[in-house]
């Protein structure tokens, strides 16, 4: 708000008031392509900054448990309540329906072996242009891996017509091995068989699902929204490791995906990605701390609503 960071290259640095060691900023491309959906006159920065500094208090979807750095800072930075909501983690009964498709799933999982899949979902949020999902469907085939890929069939990819998202004979090249899948999938219960080692894929919402079932990431940030911040935050967490893109027009290579995968799931430095993946259950699958959490910026709303009418 003070007009310190105004360039995207401001941006590609990791903010001087974050007073402990971090990796957390923006790749230029994430944030040119961040500001290019803006409104010109009132930034979401702006916009962000304005409702932060006239707020009563400031919700997060994380606990101290994962950050405690970061909560501590914003409690110095904000000088108001900063209260942890949990990370809200679904759980498999709220995902239940879907039963037919899910027996699709659980037949082709029952025939590969424990922690020999990689999910593969890259959600909403963002997509990818024609050619960058080419080169992530031909570095998955080279991979090696097992694979599910959820390949949402949009019409419209970042401003292109994409007639063939993925490669024309790319489900015959893999069939067998690999499934495609152009539907909703059960997402949580695929995640949660014994058959599927890592998953590929950017969201908070997604990170969370997969660390709450000990499943190490593979990370591919999108082009704009917070994915890149997630990525990185994941990454230095030892959790995963975020796909390299270049950093100024984010394209990425076929072997960059498969060298990426290969290294998370077989090398002896995925040894410890996993382990930490796994480790993290403890935080991110303990529904009754998310709960607790839940729980105490309920009670707080209904103290400060009490107070409000009071006066």
């Amino acid at each position: 708000m003070g007009g310190r960071r105004q360039k995207p290259e401001d941006f590609t640095v990791v903010p001087d008031w974050i007073d402990y060691p971090s990796n957390v900023a923006f790749k230029l491309h994430e944030i040119v392509s961040h500001q290019d959906c803006m409104d010109s006159a009132v930034s979401d920065f702006q916009r962000t900054g304005i409702t932060i500094r006239d707020c009563r208090a400031f919700a997060v979807r994380s606990c101290p448990e994962f950050e405690p750095e970061a909560f501590g800072l914003l409690s110095r930075l904000l000088q108001k309540p900063v209260l942890p909501v949990g990370l809200l983690p679904p759980t498999m009964q709220e995902t239940a329906s879907g039963d037919e498709k899910w027996q699709v799933f659980k037949d082709w999982l029952d025939n590969k072996k424990e922690k020999s899949v990689i999910y593969v979902a890259l959600g909403t949020e963002v997509t990818l242009s024609q050619k960058l999902m080419h080169e992530l469907a031909y570095g998955l085939e080279k991979s090696g891996f097992s694979f599910i890929w959820v390949v949402k069939n949009r019409p419209l990819v970042e401003g292109e017509m994409g007639p063939h998202l993925i490669p024309k004979g790319f489900e015959d090249l893999v069939s067998g091995r690999s499934l495609v899948w152009r539907d909703w999938a059960p997402q949580l219960r695929i995640l949660a068989h014994p058959s599927v080692g890592g998953f590929l894929t950017h969201g908070w919402s997604s990170v969370i699902e997969a660390l709450g079932l000990g499943r190490v990431l593979i990370l591919l940030s999108g082009a704009s929204s917070d994915t890149g911040l997630v990525a990185r935050l994941m990454h230095s967490k030892r959790v995963g490791l975020e796909i390299e893109r270049n950093e100024q027009d984010g394209s990425f290579t076929s072997e960059s995906v498969a060298e990426s995968i290969r290294r998370v799931m077989v090398s002896p430095e995925g040894d410890t990605l996993r382990a930490n993946a796994w480790a993290m259950r403890e935080v991110f699958g303990n529904v009754d701390l998310h709960n607790k959490y839940l729980n105490e910026f309920t009670h707080f709303i209904e103290s400060e609503t009490a107070s409000t009418r009071s006066v």
